[in-house]
């Protein structure tokens, strides 16, 4: 339980070093910051392939590499909404972690399965 303890913490250091880097444009603002909360409560999950899952208010939102987010936030104002920000935010600590020699970052889950895919709603 003390080595999970030491885990969290140093990934908590991990995530707010990697936002600190991350604090402009195009990522930087409210969006960085709720970016940061989705990814410290285990709402983003990374998938081999590259596309990730971000579990947010009632909604999983599906990001592809290519495509990018589903939200209506990135379809109408900026490809970085606060959900591929957190995808960013996620990899980038988990890479300063293993980077550190502490291997990866304790697994984050998108959520619960009934969550479905959505194209529209949360808000930014």
């Amino acid at each position: 339980m003390a080595e999970n303890q030491r885990l969290d913490e140093q990934f908590t250091r991990a995530v707010m070093r990697a936002a600190e880097t991350m604090n402009e444009p195009p990522y930087g603002g409210e969006r960085l910051h709720k970016a940061a909360d989705l990814v410290l409560t285990g709402s983003v999950s990374v998938n081999g392939s590259g596309s990730a899952t971000v579990k947010s208010g009632n909604h999983a939102y599906q990001l592809d590499p290519e495509d990018g987010c589903t939200c209506e936030d990135a379809r109408r104002r900026s490809k970085w909404c606060k959900h591929a920000i957190a995808v960013e935010l996620l990899k980038r600590a988990q890479a300063q972690m293993a980077a550190q020699g502490n291997g990866d970052a304790p697994t984050l889950q998108a959520g619960p399965a009934s969550a479905s895919p959505e194209t529209a709603g949360d808000a930014p």
